[in-house]
């Protein structure tokens, strides 16, 4: 597994942490995740969770809570009790309120005071980018499609890390994907 995904899987406590990466990647890092993690641990998921279909339920120690709207994400990170908390990112769940997922995002930050909450997503989409000021750290990592020469994995790593993770990470305000238009350049980039 990618060192990157593995790091950005980990749970850590008064982090929110939005991970972005292909399914084929976010599977055997959630798995891992939950094989490893000793606190009990919330999963969320939406309408269509793939991640967690392709999970093994018998792994760790976890309980599943469904969020069918956006306003079930927000009662359900409200009411979490749990100590880590796993939400899979469902952007259809935003279709009648596309304005909750910055409060959704800020919520999961507040959850983080005394949690590690991690957001998985497949792919970058505007309901992240509304969340994206309120996490912690973000790690996108992209399937390029193309097998580059002397590497395993044919990703690109992009990493946000705020003034919480300084003393983990060794740098302060760490932003190698910046604003949206310099985001489109970073992706261009690699393909």
């Amino acid at each position: 597994m990618n060192n990157d995904l593995a790091h950005a899987c980990a749970l850590q406590e008064g982090c929110f942490c939005i991970t972005v990466a292909p399914y084929a990647s976010l599977v055997p890092a959630v798995m891992q995740t939950l094989q490893e993690e000793r606190r009990k641990i919330l999963y969320v998921s939406g309408n269509y969770p793939p991640v967690l279909t392709a999970v093994d339920r018998k792994t760790g120690h976890f309980s599943i809570r469904r969020a069918l709207t956006a306003y079930q994400y927000l009662t359900i990170l409200s009411d979490a009790y749990e100590s880590c908390i796993i939400v899979e990112h469902d952007r259809s769940v935003y279709d009648d309120a596309p304005e909750t997922a910055e409060a959704v995002g800020r919520l999961c930050r507040e959850r983080a005071e005394d949690a590690a909450v991690l957001l998985i997503a497949r792919r970058w989409d505007t309901f992240l980018e509304a969340m994206e000021p309120a996490a912690h750290t973000i790690i996108q990592i992209q399937d390029t499609g193309k097998k580059r020469r002397n590497a395993k994995w044919p990703v690109a790593v992009r990493e946000k890390t705020t003034n919480h993770a300084h003393a983990r990470t060794g740098t302060k305000n760490q932003d190698t994907g910046g604003s949206n238009a310099q985001r489109q350049l970073w992706d261009k980039e690699w393909q």
